[in-house]
């Protein structure tokens, strides 16, 4: 699909445009070192959000957009986007923008670009709005983002490799299992698993964080099967209200299942979801969950592979299951993330490989004044 073109700046959260001054005017202190202020936008063009980004249009965009059949927007498609927007350090943005919004159906985002709706008076989510990964399927627009840090190798054993660690995001993933738990196989004893990285805090629109590799079965070469992707990245701004009547989802993706004698790789973490209006009606969840880590494989001696992890829910309650059941000898993967439980759950220990650890929380920034009886998983962060 395409949309009329707009001008976007990408500005600081509390920037405020002061009279006079246009884009390429410079504003100093007096000081010959003193740093550019904030120049507001030229005449004609109207800004639009006061959080992570702040979106101005330069044209007006088409009065209304309404979305009545169900859709995926493919964000690295530029088609797709009324604008495309550089991040320092992250992908650009996919920005479409029109007079009011309506989503009647699902949208699924997908692509390597986050994906931001403006509107510039009223927002309405009343179907799915969807940004979650899938384990083999959908991967989340904007998701495994580039300002990740990847958690340690775990130990390749011919007793079975160590698990992965879940990634983290909002909330810490849970760390992988160790394999080998019987020290039946190997040179060196136990399998040391993945250690999840720290939880952060978003400074820009981006997705969260990829579960970690998972150890193999041959400790010259342990690197295993890569973890489940996060979710991805969706912000929506109004100068008016939102009104959120449907879910909103950025769920990371569970774990591929684990080969025989490796270790499960680690769930995805969630996504991001941003709401920046002044008035912001929230009458169903908001969502961005962890995925589940998988399941370790056997032992050499009973062989086979562990299950998968299952992707993140679009609940409030339940969490993600860690892969279990496929194996006789191997540690369970653990569950993800699910509301004020921010971090994954760790993988499990047994004689072959251990569990891949599930995903942690993602993010939810929301700024603007909330009224209505939706959830949010994992709790918002006000602003």
């Amino acid at each position: 699909m395409r949309y009329a073109a707009v001008l976007v700046f990408v500005a600081a959260c509390g920037f405020k445009p002061e009279p006079g001054n246009t884009p390429g005017d410079a504003m100093r202190d007096g000081g010959v070192d003193a740093p550019d202020a904030p120049k507001p936008p030229p005449d004609g063009v109207a800004c639009y959000g006061t959080g992570l980004v702040s979106v101005c249009l330069a044209q007006p965009p088409p009065t209304t957009l309404t979305i009545s059949t169900p859709t995926t927007v493919m964000t690295d498609v530029d088609a797709s986007c009324t604008q495309i927007v550089a991040q320092a350090g992250e992908p650009a943005m996919c920005v479409i923008a029109a007079g009011t919004i309506m989503l009647d159906a699902q949208v699924i985002g997908a692509g390597t670009r986050p994906l931001v709706l403006v509107a510039v008076t009223t927002l309405s989510v009343n179907q799915t709005l969807d940004v979650s990964s899938h384990d083999g399927g959908t991967v989340g627009a904007g998701a495994n983002a580039t300002e990740c840090v990847a958690p340690n190798q775990p130990e390749g054993d011919t007793g079975g490799g160590g698990g992965g660690a879940g990634g983290s995001f909002g909330g810490k993933g849970g760390d992988g299992g160790v394999g080998d738990g019987n020290n039946n196989g190997g040179m060196d004893g136990t399998a040391a698993p993945g250690l999840a990285t720290a939880a952060q805090v978003p400074a820009k629109v981006r997705g969260g964080c990829p579960g970690g590799i998972a150890g193999s079965s041959n400790p010259m070469a342990p690197a295993g099967q890569a973890g489940g992707s996060s979710g991805g990245a969706v912000y929506l701004i109004a100068g008016d209200t939102i009104h959120v009547a449907a879910t909103i989802v950025a769920s990371g993706a569970g774990a591929p299942a684990s080969l025989s004698q490796y270790g499960g790789p680690g769930g995805g973490s969630g996504g991001l979801v941003g709401l920046d209006a002044p008035h912001l009606q929230i009458d169903a969840n908001v969502v961005a969950n962890g995925g589940g880590g998988a399941e370790g494989g056997s032992t050499a001696a009973n062989g086979g592979g562990g299950n998968a992890g299952a992707d993140g829910t679009s609940s409030t309650t339940l969490a993600a299951a860690g892969g279990s059941g496929g194996t006789v000898d191997a540690g369970d993967g653990g569950d993800g993330s699910i509301a004020s439980t921010l971090q994954g759950s760790p993988g499990g220990m047994f004689n072959g490989g251990g569990g891949g650890g599930g995903g942690g929380a993602g993010y939810i920034y929301v700024k603007g004044t909330v009224t209505g009886t939706g959830m949010f998983s994992p709790p918002a962060s006000f602003h």
